[in-house]
């Protein structure tokens, strides 16, 4: 009997098993106070596995993110000093349109002064009777020591040189199409004397833009011509672009408009010279006026230098024929015999 009533030793194997909970009323699962808190605490373990703020890294991998970082900012480093070379790279083709080689502008000032400028006077004055109105209007600018940009009408080839004459004691800054500095010889040589090329491309033309502006700003002369392209013997203002005058804005620097006409032979140009003798006239300097936005100054620039260049080229245009001008060569010629003659045999053919 004494040993019915002796407690039963309880199993170890039999306390390492788990056993289901019994259901509840509700159709889940009932627990107990102490089964419900390992459950909530097993719950915090798992949300602190997935949670970032409650994960302890090793002091191993502390090490090896803090040196990732540094690597980042070593790479980034690099990437800005590689950044600042190829703006600086860029800064520095840019400057190529005008030469910073003392020697280079030593040479080019003797040569241009000294062979250039003489010869071409020489040879424009007996074969174009080159005459120039309005010098002392370019003088009075020299005398302030400012740059400006001088505008021309586009009608001759050789017209670069006589604007080239006309700007003496200053040496210009002369502008052409990107194409004409590929001609063999020409090419260097227009270089050489401080010729630029107008680019085709938006960044070219960015660093155009901002080289003239520069130069501008340093007291150089920049000529250009706003019509763009070359029409032989034309005897009107064709439309304007805008690169001139933004950059007489943008240097805040006057526009001198010059106009090129033809002129009556008279006394002994009559038997030197066929056509007609060149006449350049230069107008009153044209400064920018704030409209209150860069673009609307422009385009006010660019209208007022218009209209001076159309009063200079009725003051100076006196030998242009009256009638259409369908002959190229009738723009420069001025011989009324011949005239007659060609009305004369139109008259017949009719």
């Amino acid at each position: 009997m004494a040993n019915s009533f002796t407690p039963a030793l309880p199993d170890p194997e039999l306390e390492e098993q788990e056993y289901p909970l019994p259901p509840s009323s509700d159709g889940g699962y009932r627990c107990d106070a102490d089964t419900g808190g390992n459950e909530a605490a097993a719950h915090t373990q798992q949300a602190s596995a997935q949670d970032p703020e409650f994960v302890e890294l090793p002091k191993k991998e502390l090490l090896n993110v803090k040196e990732a970082a540094e690597n980042v900012k070593e790479v980034a480093g690099n990437v800005k000093e590689a950044a600042e070379k190829f703006a600086a790279k860029n800064v520095a083709e840019m400057k190529k349109l005008l030469s910073t080689s003392f020697l280079h502008k030593t040479l080019s000032f003797f040569i241009y002064f000294c062979i250039a400028i003489p010869l071409l006077t020489i040879m424009n004055t007996f074969v174009f009777g080159l005459k120039q109105e309005g010098k002392t209007k370019i003088q009075k600018l020299s005398k302030k020591n400012k740059g400006f940009v001088l505008t021309c009408n586009h009608v001759h080839p050789m017209d670069c040189t006589w604007l080239g004459i006309l700007a003496t004691p200053r040496k210009m800054v002369y502008t052409s199409m990107e194409n004409n500095f590929d001609i063999p010889v020409v090419g260097p040589l227009i270089r050489f004397f401080d010729c630029v090329p107008i680019s085709t491309s938006v960044k070219g033309l960015r660093n155009f833009m901002n080289e003239m502006t520069a130069a501008v700003k340093r007291g150089r002369v920049i000529s250009m011509y706003p019509e763009g392209s070359i029409e032989m013997y034309c005897d009107h203002l064709r439309k304007f672009s805008d690169g001139a005058f933004t950059i007489a804005v943008d240097a805040n620097a006057p526009v001198l408009p010059v106009i090129i006409t033809p002129r009556e032979r008279k006394g002994l140009w009559r038997l030197l010279k066929r056509g007609s003798c060149i006449t350049l006239t230069v107008g009153d300097p044209v400064y920018p006026v704030d409209c209150g936005s860069h673009r609307k100054t422009v385009h006010k620039l660019r209208e007022d230098v218009r209209a001076e260049m159309e009063h200079l080229l009725a003051i100076g245009g006196k030998a242009y024929p009256k009638g259409p001008v369908h002959d190229e060569e009738a723009f420069w010629r001025t011989d009324k015999k011949k005239n007659k003659t060609a009305e004369k045999k139109k008259e017949k053919d009719a």
